[in-house]
């Protein structure tokens, strides 16, 4: 589990005298590791959130896409990894790791970004409700931290109210998303649900991995431990492929034609030659470009998650995500998502100021 050994004091987040994002005094550098992470790690989402959107508004093949995000990691982060050690900026005993700590945070990923991509994915969800839905990861980031076998963090008051402002916000941003609840597959209550219960194993994930940067191996290189986990990852997306196939409404038996057919669609630009009825519109020249330039988004994002979360902890590096949330539901609301841009509603425009104000609020001083 999340167990670190020992027996260790429960720390209480600072919020008395400086703001949540002062409340770690390290030297110099460490600042300035984790303010700029924190700010790579925000224009990398949001570059991530948009450009992934316009990749499956103009094909839509979750599977694939889950796949994809592993597989460029497999092939990306040894690179930098094996580079560093080669300048001689990292030496090899600070990048291996306990084979099973891997294996834990790829398979709560694989997981997340199934459910994730076969929610999210297509004209049914819109962006700003999908932004709105992923915060859920600050509830369950805060929960897992507090007990005392993981990190034992004790929140204050304002942190409390930010995330029921924070909530507040999301009730506002859907109360104009549903007409009728249906919990069939493929209903926008269903993917609605998939990208909520998404957020479970990424707070899992992260708060495993705060744990061990911070407490059971703080020497160790970040982008190592993120390459040992693309390359679980990759496998473990492939044993969910399945569910992913079911998740998105299509039947096992197009399994490995759409896996194929997305792969191609994201990666070369090409598409499939066979249509289904609901691929009738595929754009997969735009869907290829949109991919590969959300891949450097987020590969910016990637390489700054494990120093957010080593310098400036898991909770804190979402609430700074939740930033994210008024920049790219203007960016969806705009000409830059073409024909696909959403106007944003009154109840939309008021949740993401209220979405705002509860990262601000968690950040406030007392």
């Amino acid at each position: 589990g999340f167990s670190v050994g020992g027996v260790r004091p429960r720390p209480v987040m600072k919020a008395a005298k400086e703001s949540f994002l002062e409340a770690f005094n390290g030297n110099s550098k460490a600042e300035q590791l984790k303010y700029g992470s924190l700010a790579c790690f925000l224009i990398g989402t949001v570059g991530d959130q948009v450009l992934t959107k316009k990749a499956t508004l103009a094909a839509n093949f979750p599977a694939a896409l889950t796949l994809l995000t592993a597989l460029a990691g497999v092939i990306l982060f040894p690179i930098i990894v094996y580079g560093a050690v080669w300048l001689g900026h990292v030496k090899k005993k600070h990048i291996w790791v306990e084979w099973w700590k891997p294996c834990v945070i790829a398979v709560c990923f694989a997981v997340h970004h199934a459910l994730l991509n076969a929610g999210a994915g297509g004209h049914q969800m819109p962006g700003i409700v999908t932004l709105v839905l992923v915060k859920f990861v600050i509830l369950f980031s805060m929960l897992l931290s507090m007990p005392q076998w993981s990190l034992g963090l004790v929140y204050q008051q304002n942190h409390w109210l930010g995330l029921v402002v924070l909530a507040l916000g999301t009730l506002l941003t859907l109360s104009t998303q549903f007409e009728t609840i249906e919990s069939s597959i493929g209903s926008k209550f269903f993917k609605c649900m998939l990208i909520v219960l998404s957020t479970v194993p990424l707070a899992g994930a992260f708060t495993f991995v705060e744990v061990y940067l911070k407490v059971q191996n703080k020497e160790l290189f970040t982008v190592a431990l993120w390459m040992w986990v693309c390359m679980v990852q990759f496998f473990a997306s492939l044993l969910l492929v399945p569910l992913s196939i079911v998740l998105s409404g299509h039947p096992l038996g197009q399994m490995g034609v759409r896996l194929g057919d997305g792969m191609l669609c994201y990666t070369m630009g090409i598409t499939p030659q066979n249509l289904g009825s609901s691929d009738t519109d595929l754009d997969c020249s735009q869907a290829s470009v949109c991919w590969w330039g959300a891949l450097i988004f987020a590969l910016a994002f990637n390489l700054a998650m494990p120093v957010s979360t080593r310098y400036g902890g898991a909770t804190l590096m979402w609430f700074v995500r939740a930033m994210s949330v008024p920049l790219a539901g203007i960016i969806f609301s705009s000409r830059i998502m073409g024909q696909f841009a959403t106007p944003m509603t009154w109840s939309q425009f008021f949740g993401l100021a209220l979405v705002t104000a509860g990262v601000m609020l968690f950040n406030s001083k007392e």
